[in-house]
């Protein structure tokens, strides 16, 4: 049964959202970012589980620094706000070059609070860095690209590898927000259907290690899920890829060669993992006996099937809504 607490907690969550969204004053978007950060902690804690609690421990020491020096910064009113604010809030999101804590917090955690985490508590310091674009944003994206890209190799578990993956996505996200503030949005809620899919069947599968990975359909589903991340055509995660290329072309030729160098890497790593992942498939039993079997349908599952394939329609959609 469900405490009453929690419900009174996803409550205060959703309204520490539009206290942020909706307030001119910035001592009001400190409580509600305040707010967010204990309400979301409650809502990740497990007593029974003491990774999760070093977790959240690691999680609300991070923030309550950020927010104090977010603070600090804002009512001195210097003229580096810009630089320095924009730094401040990439440390609260776990990006470059402040994303020392954001792996060690996802490893200790559930897949849904990782959800969460890769997700939702990233859209509050998004919106308040709209206000901040200037060459701090910039060195931001160029580090997460980078640091998300080097730190995905040689990583067996999962939920670091997605760490680092959802550090280079905000790389990419905030360089679609710095060229077109409307685009930005598209891209992030495509994002968070791309990473609700892969992370759901992560936690239906309890898959902690690519290499301990037994069933063969489980793998099937791994190696979608990779190149879906990878931006490979036809998932839907080419889509991402191709918004934004498309708003790269209007940010100069450095980042835009820049990018497509780390897209290459990170294609590399994924690439790399459903090499291992191939190498250590059974060939016991038929592809069709696998995806035949009347237990592995459901409607959830031909819904994920669905989003994951609708690549290419969603893109030739936004290029005739470009046109």
């Amino acid at each position: 049964m469900i405490s009453p607490s929690f419900y009174l907690f996803v409550s205060l969550y959703i309204f520490s959202f539009y206290l942020c969204f909706n307030m001119d004053d910035w001592f009001l978007v400190w409580m509600g970012l305040e707010l967010n950060m204990i309400s979301f902690v409650v809502l990740i804690y497990s007593r029974e589980d003491m990774k999760a609690v070093e977790s959240c421990l690691k999680y609300f020491f991070v923030q309550s620094l950020g927010f104090g020096i977010f603070m600090m910064i804002f009512y001195l009113n210097g003229s580096g706000f810009e630089f320095l604010g924009s730094l401040v809030l990439s440390y609260k999101m776990g990006g470059g070059p402040f994303f020392f804590w954001f792996p060690s917090v996802c490893s200790g955690i559930s897949w849904y609070s990782c959800f969460m985490l890769m997700s939702f508590q990233k859209l509050i310091p998004l919106m308040l860095m709209i206000e901040l674009i200037g060459f701090g944003l910039w060195a931001v994206v160029f580090l997460s690209i980078l640091v998300g890209a080097i730190g995905s190799f040689n990583q067996v578990r999962i939920k670091v590898l997605m760490a680092f993956s959802s550090i280079n996505q905000m790389g990419w996200l905030l360089m679609c927000m710095i060229l077109n503030k409307i685009i930005w949005i598209s891209y992030y809620l495509v994002y968070v259907v791309v990473l609700f899919v892969v992370l759901y069947k992560m936690k239906s599968g309890e898959v902690n290690n690519y290499l301990s990975i037994m069933s063969l359909e489980l793998k099937w589903w791994v190696l979608l899920m990779l190149m879906n991340l990878g931006g490979v055509p036809p998932f839907l995660g080419f889509f991402l890829k191709w918004v934004g290329f498309y708003n790269m072309l209007l940010g100069g030729l450095f980042m835009f060669v820049f990018m497509i160098m780390m897209s290459v890497v990170m294609l590399y790593v994924y690439m790399r993992i459903c090499y291992g992942v191939l190498m250590g498939m059974s060939g016991e039993m038929g592809y069709v006996n696998v995806f035949m079997e009347g237990d592995n349908w459901s409607i959830i599952k031909f819904i994920m099937d669905l989003l994951m394939m609708m690549g290419l329609l969603t893109g030739g959609l936004f290029m005739v809504f470009l046109i």
